[in-house]
């Protein structure tokens, strides 16, 4: 099965700034890092960041995502911070890019 089979939901391919939160690779009081969204659906997220330290699966973190008023996606002239915890799923350090599914 491949992995765009394994997917509950269609991706959007859509460039989001975000701030993630998560402990750093040596477990201390977690930090704040920065990237940008590659694609986004109903229950997860996939990041690019080249400053987000490795993670393994299960990692919670916090993300605020800040859309863009000049997005053509979003319909609101000045768009909030969105708040969400997420899961860890995979991370490809290559690519800079994880997936989290979205829990809350």
């Amino acid at each position: 099965m491949t992995e765009n089979t394994k997917k509950r939901w269609p991706r959007h391919k859509v460039k989001i700034p975000v701030s993630i939160k998560c402990p750093d690779s040596s477990g201390s009081d977690p930090s704040w890092y920065i990237g940008v969204t590659e694609d986004i659906s109903v229950d997860g997220i996939s990041i690019i960041s080249r400053s987000l330290p490795a993670l393994k699966p299960g990692t919670m973190v916090s993300i605020l995502c800040f859309p863009e008023s000049g997005n053509h996606l979003f319909q609101i002239s000045e768009p909030e911070p969105v708040s969400m915890t997420g899961r860890v799923v995979w991370q490809d350090m290559e690519r800079h890019t994880t997936g989290i599914e979205i829990v809350s």
